[in-house]
């Protein structure tokens, strides 16, 4: 990745810490269930997105507590709700905080979003597959060369399901946040395109 200075590379740790605090707060299954959503016709991704990012705004609430008072009894089920509330807030203020360090760190918020651009240009492999004809190779190598691929292929999907989840929650509080606000009116950068 071809960062031009200091700056650039603050920018895009602080961009990964964001990436973090949301993956921290949802874990990994909301990545697994995006990611189903893309493959099978049961649920639209655009749906699964939407209360991904109602989670990441307002924290997890289900629509009936009665069947979760039943299951956990009531005292489990109060404390529970305390335990997401408290991690609700805490990834509130770490948001913020990241938010601001952005800001103050970066000349301007098209910097960062010049930043997050050549992140994502790294995330896109521009495989070229090439086929050997009839011929299948089966051995050791061959199985981990694909298992690698794998978990490499994984792994960058999730890091772009991440960042796909931090700009939509960055559009989303941009509209109550200050600091989002004038990061949204100045920026010009291809992600939003």
């Amino acid at each position: 990745m071809n960062l031009s200075n200091d700056t650039d590379g603050e920018t895009l740790i602080e961009v990964l810490r964001c990436m973090g605090h949301i993956n921290h707060l949802l874990g990994r299954s909301s990545a697994a269930i995006y990611y189903e959503s893309l493959i099978s016709s049961v649920t639209s991704p655009d749906e699964v997105t939407s209360q991904i990012l109602k989670i990441l705004e307002s924290g997890f609430s289900p629509q009936s507590s009665s069947p979760l008072i039943t299951l956990l009894g009531t005292d489990a089920y109060v404390e529970r709700r305390q335990m997401a509330h408290k991690s609700q807030r805490k990834f509130s203020v770490e948001m913020l905080l990241s938010f601001h360090k952005l800001q103050s760190r970066s000349t301007s918020w098209s910097a960062v979003f010049d930043v997050i651009d050549k992140f994502m240009k790294c995330l896109d492999t521009k495989v070229t597959i090439q086929e050997f004809g009839l011929r299948r190779l089966y051995n050791v190598n061959s199985a981990l060369v694909v298992q690698a691929t794998s978990q490499v292929a994984r792994t960058m999907f999730e890091a772009a399901f991440d960042l796909f989840l931090f700009l939509s929650y960055l559009v989303g509080v941009g509209g109550r946040s200050p600091c989002c606000k004038a990061m949204l009116l100045e920026s010009n950068c291809s992600c939003f395109q």
